[in-house]
C-alpha cells in the first residue's frame, strides 16, 4: 500500500509542477493530499485493524483528496496580485464548488449507510465519509492557511506592508483606502 500511495503521490507532485509550473505549490499539493490520506487512515484504525480493505480504500482516497485542493492551489497560483488578493480570489472561485462537491459526496455515499452488510457500512461508508469531512476540512481550512503562509513569504516585505491600497506615505500617516481616516467632519458631510 505505501509503494502505491508513494507512486500516486509522485505522480501528483509531477502533474501539479509541471502545469502550474511552481514546485512549492506541488509540494504543498501533496503535503495537504497526504495529510487527508494520513487522517483519513489514523481515524479508520480506531474502528478496524489494518487489512487489505482498508489499503485498497485508502489509495482510493489518495486520488479523491486532490478533489478537496486543486482547483484552491490553482486559482490561487494563478491569480496576480498580492497574498490577500490571491487568497480572496482563490476562496470566492473554489469554496462553493469544494463545498457542493463534498456534499453530492456525501449524499451519495449516504445511501450505503443502510446497507444490510456491515462490511460495506465500515469498508466503504465509513471511509469514503471520513474522507469527505476531512478533505473538505483541509481544504477550506488548513490549505488556505499553508498557501497564505507561502504567499507570505514569497512576497517583498516593501509591498505586503501596504495591503490596503493606498501609497506607501499613506500607510506611514495610518491612512489607507482599507481603513480611511473618518473624523466627525468627514462622516458629517458624507452623510449630508
Amino acid at each position: 500500500m505505501w509503494r502505491a500511495l508513494a507512486i500516486n503521490t509522485g505522480v501528483l507532485f509531477i502533474l501539479t509542477a509541471l502545469l502550474l509550473k511552481d514546485i512549492v505549490v506541488a509540494l504543498v499539493t501533496v503535503l495537504i493530499c497526504t495529510m487527508i490520506v494520513l487522517g483519513t487512515y489514523g481515524v479508520m484504525m480506531t474502528f478496524v485493524q489494518y487489512n487489505t480493505f482498508v489499503a485498497t480504500g485508502l489509495i482510493a482516497c489518495s486520488g479523491l483528496a486532490v478533489e478537496d485542493v486543486a482547483h484552491f492551489v490553482a486559482a490561487f497560483n494563478l491569480t496576480e496580485g498580492n497574498t490577500e488578493k490571491k487568497i480572496a480570489t482563490a476562496m470566492k472561485h473554489t469554496f462553493v464548488a469544494i463545498i457542493l462537491g463534498s456534499l453530492s459526496t456525501f449524499f451519495s455515499l449516504l445511501p450505503l449507510a443502510w446497507h444490510y452488510m456491515d462490511f460495506v457500512i465500515l469498508y466503504q461508508f465509513t471511509m469514503f465519509i471520513v474522507l469527505v469531512v476531512i478533505g473538505l476540512t483541509s481544504g477550506t481550512v488548513f490549505l488556505p492557511a499553508v498557501m497564505a503562509t507561502y504567499g507570505l513569504c514569497r512576497e517583498d516585505p516593501a509591498t505586503s506592508a501596504n495591503t490596503g491600497g493606498g501609497s506607501n506615505e499613506e500607510v506611514d500617516k495610518g491612512h489607507s483606502a482599507a481603513r480611511p481616516n473618518i473624523t466627525k467632519e468627514t462622516f458629517e458631510t458624507e452623510r449630508i
